[in-house]
């Protein structure tokens, strides 16, 4: 961990032993706050400098997506015969004579 995440962690654990001696008529306003707080803090926080190193690396169809497994999963499907949709197929069997 990087010593900011550490001193957050530090940090939390603190308010919240803080936290759990308080009644619970004031915990409950402080964790609409903090819920509050944490989403202010992830839209304003910098873009992550390493996310973008990796969509300028990035290219169409290079990574496979859910997309594109469920198309590749339905393709498989199809050419097998085995379909999503509709009854079960049974095989005819010829008649014993």
């Amino acid at each position: 961990m990087t010593p900011g995440a550490l001193y957050g962690v530090a940090g939390a654990i603190t308010l919240l032993m803080i936290a759990v001696a308080l009644p619970r008529a004031a915990q409950l306003p402080l964790v609409g706050f903090a819920l509050l707080a944490a989403t202010a803090i992830v839209n304003l926080a910098p873009a992550n400098p390493y996310n973008t190193a990796v969509f300028s690396l990035w290219q169409q169809g290079h990574y496979l997506n859910f997309n594109g497994l469920t198309r590749l999963r339905l393709r498989r499907l199809a050419v097998r015969g085995d379909a999503l949709s509709g009854p079960a197929r049974r095989r005819s069997r010829p008649a014993k004579a």
